[in-house]
């Protein structure tokens, strides 16, 4: 199983790339061609409920409540996507984790949901994750 993260669901649903600079327009086509890469090709796709909250209050700033719970319904019933629940004791986890590699900590709450769900893969654009040794990011 293959994992992503927060950016890559944003950048998945990014349309409005007239005014952005080159470099980014370059990395939301990027993310975008990976993620039709793996989506619905292989495996369920792993989205760590850290990232489908943080996906969902970029949606609600981007297009309202509405809409947003409508995508976020969509995203999971999408029998592609497998939600990975977190824990109280993950919590514990990643605030160790965050201390002994220095990582933000949801991208450390994130990394501990994999870990435990034994996922070693993640398409990611967040150099966090390169902290985590043990994590393969799938660029």
């Amino acid at each position: 199983m293959i994992a992503i993260d927060t950016n890559v669901l944003i950048y998945r649903v990014s349309e409005d790339m007239e005014n952005m600079p080159r470099e980014t327009k370059a990395l939301i086509e990027k993310a975008k061609n990976k993620f039709s890469q793996v989506y619905g090709k292989h495996e369920q796709i792993a989205i760590p409920m850290p990232v489908l909250i943080e996906f969902a209050n970029y949606l609600r700033r981007k297009i309202g409540t509405s809409k947003a719970n409508e995508k976020i319904d969509d995203l999971i019933a999408d029998e592609n996507f497998k939600i990975l629940e977190d824990r109280e004791e993950y919590i514990h986890m990643a605030n160790s984790v965050s201390e002994e590699y220095g990582a933000d900590f949801t991208d450390s709450l994130i990394y501990t949901i994999l870990y435990v769900n034994k996922i070693n893969r993640i398409i990611t654009y967040d150099k966090d994750f390169s902290k985590f040794k043990d994590i393969e990011i799938i660029k």
